[in-house]
């Protein structure tokens, strides 16, 4: 504090005087140290709430929308051979089931040149006059029927592309030219043993791949295709020229009895609303069965359930409890707040209540297997809601996600109170100005401590002048009292 204070009195002036400035200044710092420690779990305690509730308002929102009722789900039993389709289905599909036999995969093609250089690093000459650029040729790549006069292939779907041969590059150049070519509808070109491979992933028995050099077949040794390797329609007076490993060809199945082909493995079109993703050949059949998803809907039950019980859980460690065997209360950070009493009172009456529009019967949770402690959490029969599901599903959409459903009247009302101006925003606002009225009190309450703590020392120091004088001063005449004493007794006796 000041530590001159004292020195002329000979007194603990500074003692005395924190004692002092302590005695005025802690009371009010506790409390409101106090104060503002209960705000700040309030606030805290408010986040907690918002988190649980948020939760409980997804699992709500997930049974409020009325699409969720109307999915559908393709289950799919494989032949004892092993697996070979994958189905799904989306909510315009029909209830139904089908029999399935994949007689035949698509395939794209697969083409293999003549031996042209055993090292694939080689640096190649080619044939023909170089243009300004060096270049001597150009390789196209196109599908066997995207061609008009024998060699104009047609820019249709897909479209052709090219590359340009100049002398230098090496069969590995090549390869990599096709495979990074901006425009490849789905050509992978590699080299084995000397020979350029080129494979495609357009299927379809239509969409054979067809390469040949565009400068009247000089290097005609880097194209091929079935209509350069002996098909009817090759060019007169040409060699045929390298090998077509693997024509293209389209999908065959049997779908209830009906032989249907198309070009890919994947039959979105075949029956409405159903994806049939073919995977293997096999010459028994597989089973699909498209029904309502009542799986996905009985997750959504039990999230529904999970949450709002980690809701009522938390809400319960928020508001304190009572333990009758101790007969002691242990407080919640949101103790004094009746923000707890008011969401278990909205919640109450919507778990508790029916569903307005809802089927009679179907209205109520009970009546999907939903049972209320004595904690107030729910209790989900697995039994009785698989009961529900399997005989009354199409009512369940009212019970949940109709104007009046439970799921829907519960995300609405955690609305209101998670919402930029709803109940827990106004709460947290509140305390924020109590925190911020109490950082003022503080500033207050220095400044007065400060002040006081002057005053003080000024009237100690006083205090001590006066006192360090009068010391003084009995130093002085002491002794003559003293000796005044002395002169008086011996007169006396």
């Amino acid at each position: 504090m000041n530590p001159m204070l004292g020195i002329g009195s000979g007194l603990d002036l500074s003692t005395m005087l924190n004692s002092l400035v302590q005695v005025a200044s802690e009371p009010k710092v506790k409390q409101l140290g106090q104060k503002e420690a209960e705000t700040k779990e309030a606030l805290s305690g408010l986040g907690s709430l918002k988190s649980l509730l948020s939760d409980f308002q997804s699992a709500a929102s997930a049974l409020s929308n009325s699409s969720v009722f109307g999915q559908r789900k393709a289950t799919v039993t494989q032949p004892s051979g092993g697996d070979v389709l994958t189905a799904t289905a989306d909510s315009t599909a029909s209830a139904g089931n089908y029999s399935l036999t994949v007689n035949q995969l698509a395939q794209g093609s697969r083409l293999a040149t003549d031996q042209i250089n055993t090292d694939h690093d080689a640096a190649l000459t080619f044939s023909g006059t170089a243009d300004g650029d060096g270049v001597k040729d150009t390789l196209k790549f196109y599908m066997q029927d995207n061609y008009t006069n024998g060699f104009s292939p047609e820019a249709t779907d897909p479209a052709p592309f090219e590359i340009d041969l100049k002398d230098g590059m090496s069969l590995n150049d090549i390869a990599a030219a096709v495979n990074e070519h901006e425009d490849n509808f789905g050509v992978t070109a590699s080299v084995i043993d000397g020979k350029l491979i080129y494979e495609s992933s357009v299927t379809g028995g239509s969409n054979n791949l067809e390469v040949n050099s565009t400068r009247e077949f000089a290097n005609r040794n880097f194209g091929v295709g079935s209509w350069l390797t002996g098909w009817a329609d090759a060019p007169g007076g040409y060699d045929t020229v390298g090998t077509v490993l693997q024509e293209a060809q389209s999908s065959i199945v049997d779908l209830n009895g009906l032989s249907i082909t198309r070009d890919t493995n994947t039959l979105d079109d075949v029956v409405s609303g159903v994806t049939f993703n073919l995977t293997a050949e096999s010459t028994d059949a597989a089973t699909i069965a498209v029904a309502s998803d009542t799986e996905s809907v009985s997750n959504k039950i039990s999230a529904f359930v999970t949450a709002y019980n980690k809701l009522r859980e938390g809400m319960n460690e928020l508001q304190g409890s009572y333990d009758s065997d101790t007969e002691e209360f242990t407080y919640g950070k949101l103790s004094g707040d009746p923000i707890i009493r008011n969401v278990e009172s909205v919640l109450s009456n919507i778990i508790t209540g029916q569903a307005s529009g809802a089927a009679a019967g179907v209205d109520t949770l009970y009546s999907v297997g939903m049972d209320i402690q004595s904690d107030g959490t729910l209790k989900l029969d697995t039994s009785r809601m698989n009961d529900a599901l399997a005989n009354n599903f199409d009512d369940l959409d009212e019970l949940f996600s109709g104007a009046g459903g439970i799921a829907s009247m519960a995300d609405e009302q955690i609305g209101n109170f998670l919402g930029v101006t709803g109940v827990i925003s106004g709460k947290e606002q509140s305390y924020n100005d109590i925190l911020k009225d109490l950082d003022s009190q503080y500033e207050e309450h220095t400044r007065y401590i400060e002040s006081y703590q002057k005053t003080l020392i000024k009237q100690f120091t006083a205090l001590d002048s006066t006192v360090g004088r009068l010391q003084s001063t009995m130093s002085q005449i002491g002794p003559q009292l003293a000796a005044l004493a002395n002169i008086q007794y011996s007169s006396g006796s």
